[in-house]
């Protein structure tokens, strides 16, 4: 009398259960748990939302805002056990971040002081895999909107190339020309 049950769970729906979550009504959410089903809902979404129009590129950034504001509510402490640090400490070794830089950020910041207007760029230094992967998709989202309005991109803006938007819609990569007196080695 056993029934075999797949326990596999669609990304759909993962994102309506954080949906859920977040707008329940009946219990009062913590803005602990509040930020966690939202950061989950982005990295969940946010590719998605990158291929649609402008208006939902604009509805998540200010989504992804509000939750960075309530980021900034919260201190150190709280962020760790909401989401733990990542327990690699190869940092040194491979010149990268790693748990070690991750807590000497947030004892720099204070670990009861809140985040304040830090909060972007302690996050940025936080080494959580959900937390990096929302921080991106920050990034993502704000880059695909300076793109579709037809501003430069902050990641653009460092290659030198420039674009331009023609009549239907499409984006094309406009090229500086070369001096001639300058040549390739």
């Amino acid at each position: 009398m056993f029934k075999v049950i797949d326990g596999k769970r669609s990304r759909q729906d993962k994102r309506l259960l954080y949906l859920k979550a977040m707008g329940q009504k009946s219990k009062k959410i913590s803005k602990e748990s509040f930020l966690l089903y939202g950061v989950k809902y982005i990295n969940l979404t946010e590719n998605e939302f990158v291929e649609r129009g402008l208006e939902d590129i604009r509805y998540m950034l200010s989504f992804t805002n509000i939750l960075i504001s309530i980021a900034d509510r919260l201190t150190p402490s709280e962020l760790l056990n909401v989401f733990p640090v990542d327990k690699d400490y190869r940092g040194e070794k491979y010149g990268t971040k790693d748990y070690f830089t991750t807590m000497a950020v947030l004892r720099e910041h204070g670990m009861n002081k809140p985040l304040g207007d830090d909060a972007e760029r302690v996050l940025f230094d936080y080494m959580n895999k959900d937390i990096f992967n929302f921080m991106i998709a920050c990034r993502h989202l704000a880059d695909r909107l300076s793109y579709m309005e037809g501003k430069e991109a902050s990641l653009e803006g460092r290659s030198g190339k420039g674009f331009s938007i023609d009549a239907a819609g499409r984006r094309q990569e406009v090229y500086k020309k070369q001096p001639d007196y300058l040549k390739a080695l």
